[in-house]
């Protein structure tokens, strides 16, 4: 048995024939919208991940190495969250702050890692950038033995 649009004579499903493009053409964006929008995330929430991993980094350095708490020590441990290989961004986007050096051994030390991260989403719908921190604290252990 045929179904009854095959047995409509062509000049009559002729005006049917665009249907499709024209609904394509209007969920079209509102798909590449929501696409975009989740691989903006998807890179955002890799770039939380690999600064928690900076920061953590920082604090482990900073943790095992008896440092003085001198502007060269902090400036070491920037060196330490900044050269972590995962950061997506540039390693001069970051700020670093350390609390803690020249404690004693046993108290904690404090590694705060900053990013300001632009979507590209927000670019173009006029968001401002996100404010990514990440903050790792971790006891002083002292000199690390070789």
């Amino acid at each position: 048995m045929r179904s009854e649009h095959a047995r409509r004579p062509r000049e009559a499903r002729a005006p049917e024939r665009g249907a499709n493009l024209v609904e394509l053409a209007l969920i079209l964006p509102l798909l590449l919208f929501l696409m975009f929008g989740v691989v903006d995330m998807g890179r955002a929430f890799y770039a939380v991940i690999s600064l928690t991993n900076a920061a953590r980094e920082g604090a482990r350095y900073a943790s095992r190495n008896s440092l003085a708490g001198t502007e060269a020590d902090v400036l070491k441990v920037v060196q330490q969250v900044q050269g972590e290989p995962a950061v997506p961004l540039a390693p001069s986007e970051i700020t670093v702050t350390v609390e803690g050096l020249g404690r004693p051994v046993g108290d904690n030390v404090v590694v705060t890692a900053t990013l300001t991260y632009p979507t590209l989403m927000g670019q173009f719908v006029g968001l401002q950038p996100l404010t990514l921190s990440r903050r790792a604290e971790m006891r002083i252990f002292g000199k690390q033995t070789p």
